[in-house]
């Protein structure tokens, strides 16, 4: 169970995330911050971000962390703080990923297909350290970046799209 610190802290980090994408991406992308999505089973999972462009969408899953942080395997990181203590925790790809795969099927039942990218955003490279070599498992199909790699990463994505797309 997460204190109300973290929880705050969480808050404060998906706020500036929020902040960053509507400040330095253009008009067309469209933010939806805190949005739920429903699974296959009819429950309800939490998404960060939606960003929507009018031929992709980014599945963002935003952590304020600090210390030095690794994926231990497909399922679990471990965070190790500046007074060594480890802690584990859910893998932040693995949920960033079963986002994707809900929303994808939730899409798909209601015949919309658009290409969805899953990305994890750690807010700061300066109090976080990510082991990109620990992480064999996902960072292909989700890759892990700090705050100040994400508009970069997605204007990336939008570039030389020249078809037509799906609009919302």
């Amino acid at each position: 169970m997460e204190s109300s610190k973290q929880l705050e802290r969480g808050l404060m980090g998906e706020k500036i995330i929020s902040e960053v994408l509507q400040k330095y991406l253009p008009s067309y992308y469209r933010i939806i911050d805190d949005i739920f999505v429903r699974t296959e089973d009819f429950e309800m999972t939490q998404v960060d971000h939606l960003l929507i462009h009018p031929q992709f969408i980014v599945c963002i899953e935003t952590k304020n962390l600090s210390g030095a942080l690794s994926s231990v395997d497909e399922e679990v990181w471990e965070q190790k703080n500046y007074k060594g203590e480890v802690y584990s925790m859910n893998s932040p790809q693995l949920q960033s990923l079963t986002h994707t795969m809900h929303l994808t099927s939730f899409l798909t039942s209601m015949s919309i297909t658009i290409p969805i990218y899953s990305v994890v955003v750690l807010l700061s490279n300066k109090v976080c350290q990510f082991d990109v070599k620990s992480d064999m498992y996902y960072q292909d199909k989700c890759p892990v970046l700090y705050g100040k790699e994400l508009v970069p990463f997605v204007l990336k994505k939008g570039k030389g799209i020249t078809r037509k797309g799906t609009s919302f």
